[in-house]
């Protein structure tokens, strides 16, 4: 079980921390992308 994982946390009934939190994955997973392209493109320019 996930409850047993997370160690019984329940989830926010506060909207604010509820936007906060989906902005801060929302932000990590565009850094994340940005961080994939670079690396294409840096691989790409070795390859030349």
């Amino acid at each position: 079980q996930i409850s047993t994982l997370a160690g019984n946390q329940t989830p926010s009934s506060f909207v604010g921390e509820v936007l906060f939190t989906m902005a801060i994955i929302g932000l990590g997973l565009l850094l994340f992308a940005l961080l994939i392209g670079n690396m294409q493109n840096f691989l790409q320019g070795l390859g030349r």
